[in-house]
């Protein structure tokens, strides 16, 4: 499998992340030689999900890996998700038409539509009855 060249560093204590940042990153990103190669390192402070499944606390606003069953910054227990009939498909192979995702999905329960994401060709919304 060919690399995304991204990755994400999760440390064990917020004091480890600081002391990284405060070490390395300049304004809001620098680059630094890695494994012989010159890589951008960006702190990232927007508080928003990293992946369709992490989650952002709802107390602490601190974004949580989907492993995680409490925050990671306040120890507060994931909310159960709000059932909804709208699903969001993400990492789709970009050749997936949409007649085999409502297929797919047709099989758990009768869909009533399938939308491309109009700014990610990898995600798709379906839409139950």
């Amino acid at each position: 499998k060919k690399s995304r060249g991204v990755a994400y560093v999760e440390f064990s204590t917020t004091d480890e992340s600081a002391d990284f940042i405060r070490r390395h990153i300049r304004g809001k990103q620098s680059l630094i030689h890695m494994d012989g190669k010159l890589v951008e390192i960006t702190n990232r402070t927007k508080q928003e999900p990293l992946r369709p499944d992490d989650w952002v606390c709802p107390k602490c606003k601190v974004v949580n890996f989907r492993r995680r069953a409490e925050c990671y910054g306040c120890g507060v227990p994931i909310e159960e998700p709000t059932p909804t009939e709208t699903l969001m498909v993400t990492n789709l192979n970009t050749k997936t038409p949409k007649s085999a995702i409502v297929d797919y999905f047709s099989k758990y329960a009768p869909v009533r539509g399938c939308k491309f994401d109009d700014k990610r060709d990898d995600c798709a919304y379906v839409r139950f009855f």
